[in-house]
């Protein structure tokens, strides 16, 4: 349960129905997986970051 600051009224969040019963059960499945790292991390922190910030790749849509 969370406040809303500007009432101090309690909220819940709900989920919105889906035409597909189980859409949010598998949904959870597929993206709360752990992923564990098998290898030490070999880039530099510096090195990640400036890849981070540059302009992104467009994707090719293969038809």
């Amino acid at each position: 349960m969370s406040f809303n600051q500007k009432t101090t009224i309690p909220y819940l969040a709900f989920a919105v129905p889906q035409r597909d019963p189980l859409y949010n059960k598998r949904l959870m499945k597929s993206f709360n997986v752990p992923e564990f790292m098998v290898e030490k991390v070999t880039i530099a922190p510096q090195e990640l970051a400036d890849v981070i910030r540059q302009d992104a790749i467009p994707a090719q849509i293969y038809q």
